[in-house]
């Protein structure tokens, strides 16, 4: 029984030392015991028994055991991602028609291509431990 009890008090220590190596003033998101929404904020230091975050107008300490879970965005700015994409329809070719300079049968193709911008998505970095039964 005890054993099982150092056990579950390491794994927490390992998740919340994960916590403690995420750079100060990443986005994160907190999710709280018994809210159902996250609180989203910028991480600020991270204590043995607290989670300080800085919110837009104040910053604010969040005890341990308060805390289900943390999601933090990786690190960098936003991201552009371009697409290009190219598709030709030789396959299908059109039957033969009189011959006339205005309607040439042939092959068609057609190009499509955008641009994303944005964040990367938020990883798990911590979870509470659940304890076992």
């Amino acid at each position: 029984m005890i054993t099982a009890v150092l056990l579950l008090a390491l794994a927490a220590d390992e998740a919340w030392d994960k916590l403690k190596n995420v750079k100060s003033g990443s986005e994160i998101r907190v999710f709280l015991k018994g809210h159902a929404k996250p609180m989203e904020a910028n991480l600020g230091d991270v204590t043995d028994e607290n989670l300080i975050v800085a919110l837009k107008k104040e910053q604010k300490a969040i005890a341990k055991e308060q805390i289900d879970r943390v999601d933090a965005r990786p690190g960098g700015k936003a991201g552009v991602t371009r697409e290009s994409k190219t598709t030709n329809d030789v396959t299908n070719p059109q039957p033969p028609a009189p011959p006339n300079p205005y309607n040439r049968p042939g092959p068609s193709s057609s190009t499509s291509s955008g641009v994303t911008i944005g964040k990367p998505g938020y990883e798990t970095v911590y979870t509470r431990p659940r304890p076992k039964p």
